[in-house]
């Protein structure tokens, strides 16, 4: 037997095979849809698209109907095919016999009318934070206005590998700065300038020490200093790509607009600094800013929809029961629901996990589910209070 998650899963796959031309694949597996569950109306709409004969796809359409009289575009086409099939229209189809409610009194207002149905490719992707139906294709709920996407897997190491090499010279670069201003320090005490002209000589060092060796003694400090927090700010960005953070590379963009910041303010205004070693790490941090850009738009492009389905690697009541709570915990009360109706089916003995489950289909506006829920706890425990009162108030909420 299948349990509503499964059901919900052919659903899907059924409607995304018809939708990619595979009617023959999509009718199979509505058909074990309807099997298991023939109280599906966007199961019987769909399945009359996927149906040969015009026949089968009026039977699958007065299903539907039966289901929600008030779908206007099926009673549209079922009227079609009775028209091409030369059949006499039936007499007006009445909603399922429903459990009467109570008459209204001064302390039980008339219920809210309940709206149509809504239409098949929505009522089966509802949104995660609050059960309303949304589009496949949905990037954000269209009911409570939140984002429906979270990260996938991406492979995003390529981009990892370069940002860590490019972060190696930059750190190197940070300390041959370092080394330069610890000489520019020592000459400031009076040490012989010889060092200083001999490193000269060689390639790249004038434009990695720039002018510090003419430095004053304060000057000097000033210069060791920042070159120290440069080192640093490096190391920082080296450990938080090679921890994987999700938002190394965002940070890694900020610190390195700061460093060219800081950069231009040394050159300009506090003279710490030489033209030509500010270019240098301004032309590297570009680089790295760069490559950290195109990792976060591949990044984004790797976030997919998030759907209400059951984390099928748990498998027992309790590891359900607490990634429910997690996910209420983020505001995704239907997915929640999910996880709490599955662990209360595996022990329905425990009371929390029917009181959980209430709470959350209250919030969803699924009032007889919630009772329904409440009840069963209950019967598991008639000497808890809390599920007689929760009752009542479940009751007066869903009267209001």
């Amino acid at each position: 037997m299948l349990d509503p998650t499964e059901i919900q899963q052919l659903l899907r796959d059924g409607i995304t095979a018809i939708k990619n031309g595979e009617r023959a694949h999509g009718r199979d597996l509505l058909l074990k849809v309807v099997q298991a569950n023939e109280r599906l109306e966007p199961a019987w709409l769909w399945l009359s698209a996927a149906m040969d004969d015009p026949h089968d796809q009026l039977v699958a359409l007065e299903n539907a109907l039966t289901l929600n009289p008030h779908n206007g575009a099926a009673a549209e086409r079922a009227g079609k095919l009775r028209e091409q099939l030369g059949l006499t229209p039936p007499p007006p189809i009445q909603p399922p016999a429903l459990m009467p409610l109570p008459a209204p009194t001064a302390e039980s207002p008339e219920p809210k009318s309940i709206p149509a149905e809504p239409l098949p490719e929505d009522v089966t992707y509802p949104c995660v934070y609050c059960g309303q139906p949304t589009r496949e294709s949905d990037t954000r709920c269209r009911h409570c206005h939140r984002g429906l996407l979270v990260m996938g897997k991406w492979q995003g190491q390529g981009f990892q590998y370069v940002i860590l090499i490019l972060s190696g010279l930059y750190a190197q670069l940070a300390l041959v700065q370092v080394v330069g201003a610890v000489i520019s320090l020592s000459l400031s005490y009076g040490f012989d300038p010889l060092i200083p002209r001999i490193l000269s000589q060689l390639p790249l060092v004038p434009t990695v020490l720039g002018d510090f060796v003419i430095r004053s003694q304060a000057e000097a400090i000033n210069v060791t200093l920042a070159a120290i927090i440069r080192v640093v700010v490096t190391l920082v960005i080296l450990l938080m790509f090679y921890t994987d953070m999700n938002t190394a590379y965002a940070a890694a963009v900020w610190i390195l607009l700061a460093d060219m910041g800081w950069g231009w303010l040394a050159v300009t205004q506090l003279h710490w600094m030489s033209l030509s070693t500010a270019q240098l790490n301004a032309g590297l941090g570009a680089l790295m800013i760069g490559v950290c850009l195109l990792a976060a738009l591949n990044q984004r492009g790797a976030r997919r929809r998030e759907f209400v389905e059951i984390d099928r690697t748990l498998t027992n009541a309790l590891a359900l029961y607490v990634r429910g709570r997690e996910l209420a915990g983020q505001g995704k009360w239907a997915a929640a629901a999910v996880h709490w109706d599955k662990a209360a089916a595996l022990k329905p003995s425990e009371a929390a996990y029917a009181k959980d489950l209430a709470l959350a289909l209250v919030r969803l506006g699924r009032y007889d589910r919630a009772l329904e829920a409440l009840q069963r706890g209950y019967d598991h425990h008639p000497g808890d209070t809390e599920f007689t009162s929760l009752m009542e108030t479940v009751k007066r909420e869903r009267h209001q």
